[in-house]
């Protein structure tokens, strides 16, 4: 397995190395990326099918939920085709059909709203750090989403990868969300809370009075993922994101050397 990253590195390892599978991780907040960083990720994901046909091996591409700009009442299912207004978009969802019409070995995961420890363009240590420097937090009251750990995507990735290696013909498109469905501003409301239990008081003597803003467009966007389908094919089950946001908090402050009440270390 290769964990894709530039192209001119996928190039060069693929000239030399023989994978299997290659593994294209999601942009983090796509909606907020200039058009070229976009149209970059377009050219990556289209070489590397290429490349995938060409060598025969197995493409795994992973997207966000932003594909899905309007508000939905429903699980959104995997047979429901993103029509994104935006332009950057738009060119993600038209990678994501040239990849199911092109080539068969492939895996598309849709996933919900991604959060870890470390990353960029990671909304926790962002809203972590700004806290610790005394700064007010804007988070979207009115966007509703299931949070999803990067842990668990990166399990369940390398489990379906492994079933498909050992002979399941079970390609195409699948959904991963977490469990319970949040705004964005109660799951920051959440990590606050976190960061309030674990971190030493003194720690926390800057954070301002309030520390979160909600901030939303006016009408609600519902954008949760069924994910009956990945449970019915690969036996992967939708992960809660509450035990998992503690975790991430804790390895967030370890990493940065930041005081812990007793039994706050990181996991």
């Amino acid at each position: 397995m290769w964990l894709a990253d530039g192209l001119s590195d996928a190039l060069n390892y693929l000239n030399e190395h023989r994978a299997d599978v290659v593994v294209i991780p999601p942009l983090i907040h796509p909606e907020r990326l200039p058009l070229t960083v976009i149209e970059q990720h377009a050219v990556l994901v289209e070489t590397l099918q290429a490349s995938c046909q060409r060598l025969d091996m197995m493409l795994v591409w992973c997207v966000g939920h932003q594909l899905f700009e309007q508000d939905h009442e429903h699980l959104l299912n995997e047979s429901e085709q993103p029509r994104p207004l935006a332009a950057a978009l738009q060119k993600l969802a038209e990678i994501e059909s040239a990849v199911r019409q092109h080539w068969h070995r492939h895996i598309i995961i849709r996933t919900s709203e991604l959060f870890g420890s470390e990353g960029d363009g990671m909304a926790l240590p962002e809203q972590l750090s700004s806290w610790l420097e005394g700064e007010t937090v804007t988070a979207d009251d009115h966007l509703f989403l299931a949070p999803l750990p990067v842990d668990a995507l990166a399990r369940a990735v390398l489990g379906m990868i492994l079933q498909l290696d050992n002979g399941a013909d079970a390609w195409g498109t699948f959904h991963l969300s977490g469990r319970e469905p949040v705004s964005q501003f109660e799951f920051a409301a959440a990590t606050l809370a976190c960061l309030r239990d674990t971190a030493m008081p003194g720690v926390l003597q800057a954070l301002p009075e309030t520390a979160i803003v909600a901030e939303g467009l006016g009408s609600t966007v519902r954008r949760i993922l069924g994910c009956q389908k990945i449970l019915m094919t690969f036996g992967i089950h939708q992960t809660a994101w509450r035990e998992p946001l503690q975790h991430h908090v804790r390895r967030w402050l370890s990493m940065h050397g930041i005081p812990m009440v007793k039994g706050g270390g990181a996991d």
